[in-house]
């Protein structure tokens, strides 16, 4: 028998209905965004090109007190205590309020230690240190052309890619434009926005398509269709594991571009300084030693630093390789990455209780 079958959709939407609405509360990246990220960036760049090797002077919006969420959060594993998947959402519940003390630690020293917990802990750093270091050795093609990511004109550009690929894929999603996003583009419930005014390559334009698109978006359209709520609300893990798998599905599509590659190696490398307890300066440093150009060690090292230093860019590369691994081993593992937010934790739980996906 099918352990879908035992499973109360009705309890199990209410649940990830709760964890969901936690998780948007949190809102962990947005919290972390300093409110002069553009500004500081632009004058970063001005100064250390003018010889003057400054730090960034970050400014966050009124911190957030989180102690009443956690209380909700208790009572919520309260209620778990005859649910047949209880440790897994246990498991989502204890990185929730993981997440709730860094959003109370942004802008200060403790948020270091607590990246640590939640992006370091989790993986096993030898596979990706020795992935970043080969990577690091890869020479650049300088681009030959660039558009603009908003550019509705241009079938290249970014917008135009993400709706290309949304419509292959028939996913009920929008795609927006905003310009405060700090990334490129970024997926929520239903949505996929798009940064404004960005200047990027054809062959990036599409990479992050296929990231945003295959390695987000649809899992998110595919957790809708399971029985049980952690495919939509996330397993411990699961949105890290999801970074790791769009990143495969780069890889699969044929985007994963040499300068991806050295790009995902940097990042690797200065959240691996971030830990140890390396100034922004010295970091941004130690990547233009590894041949990175000024501007992108910058903002490399402004997306690690946020918050004080929140540091999520270090689980790409190990999420990728044990994904890939997993995969390797068992391709079918595939199948249940691509069906929403679980880790691989809570993926071997579950194929070896006997769920089926829907």
């Amino acid at each position: 028998m099918s352990w879908k079958l035992k499973v109360n959709t009705r309890v199990e939407a209410e649940i990830a209905a709760a964890l969901l609405r936690a998780e948007r509360y949190i809102a962990l990246l947005t919290r972390c965004r300093p409110v002069n990220m553009t500004a500081e960036g632009t004058r970063l760049l001005l100064d250390w090109r003018a010889g003057v090797v400054s730090e960034p002077a970050f400014f966050y919006s009124q911190p957030e007190e989180m102690s009443a969420l956690r209380g909700h959060l208790r009572g919520l594993e309260r209620s778990l205590r005859d649910n047949p998947w209880r440790e897994l959402y246990v498991a989502r519940i204890a990185e929730l309020t993981l997440e709730t003390q860094l959003v109370e630690a942004v802008g200060t020293p403790e948020i270091v230690t607590l990246s640590q917990q939640r992006y370091q802990a989790p993986f096993a750093r030898e596979p990706a240190g020795r992935l970043a270091a080969e990577w690091c050795d890869l020479v650049v093609p300088s681009p030959r052309e660039v558009v603009v990511s908003d550019d509705l004109a241009d079938e290249r550009s970014l917008e135009r890619r993400v709706q290309a690929w949304v419509g292959r894929e028939r996913l009920p999603f929008r795609v927006e434009v905003s310009p405060e996003l700090a990334s490129l583009a970024a997926t929520g419930e239903g949505f996929v926005v798009v940064a404004a005014g960005r200047s990027l390559t054809p062959e990036d334009a599409e990479r992050v398509a296929v990231h945003e698109v295959l390695g987000h978006a649809r899992p998110r359209v595919q957790a809708r269709k399971q029985s049980l709520g952690l495919f939509s609300a996330a397993s411990a893990g699961g949105n890290d594991v999801q970074e790791g798998y769009a990143v495969l599905c780069e890889q699969r599509a044929g985007v994963l571009h040499t300068g991806r590659r050295f790009e995902l190696a940097l990042r690797h490398l200065a959240c691996v300084g971030l830990w140890r307890g390396v100034r922004f300066a010295d970091n941004v440093e130690r990547l233009t030693k590894s041949g990175s150009p000024l501007e992108l060690a910058l903002r490399i090292c402004l997306r690690v630093y946020r918050g004080g230093g929140l540091g999520r860019e270090g689980a790409y590369l190990p999420s990728f390789c044990e994904v890939s691994r997993a995969v390797d081993d068992t391709p079918e593992v595939s199948e249940w990455l691509a069906a929403g937010r679980l880790g691989l934790t809570a993926i071997a739980r579950l194929r070896a209780a006997g769920y089926e996906l829907a």
